[in-house]
């Protein structure tokens, strides 16, 4: 990707990188799959809501359809690694309680 003044031309490293850390900071928060959903649902909402914004609070900034898709590649990939711990720590409480059980 091309680089300006020392910043990569496309910010979509950082989209996806701002969503998928919000989506497990939620995720781990609520730590339960229905709430997981809601937690991703709310935040890609709210994600095409601040890009919307953009183009009526800034000069700087407008609205693009690319943008809006890095943050659902972004929740997703949160949502995703957040489901991996929660199964990662439902198969370690299943080995610990049956170790305990011996």
């Amino acid at each position: 990707s091309a680089v300006r003044d020392g910043l990569p031309e496309s910010d979509l490293v950082v989209h996806v990188g701002v969503w998928a850390v919000a989506v497990i900071l939620a995720g781990v928060a609520v730590w339960s799959w229905w709430r997981l959903v809601l937690a991703a649902v709310f935040t890609f909402t709210a994600s095409v809501f601040i890009e919307a914004a953009q183009d009526l609070y800034t000069d700087t900034r407008s609205v693009e359809i690319d943008d809006v898709v890095a943050n659902g590649l972004g929740v997703a990939a949160g949502s995703a690694l957040v489901a991996l711990l929660y199964l990662s720590w439902s198969a370690a409480s299943i080995v610990a309680d049956s170790a305990r059980r011996r």
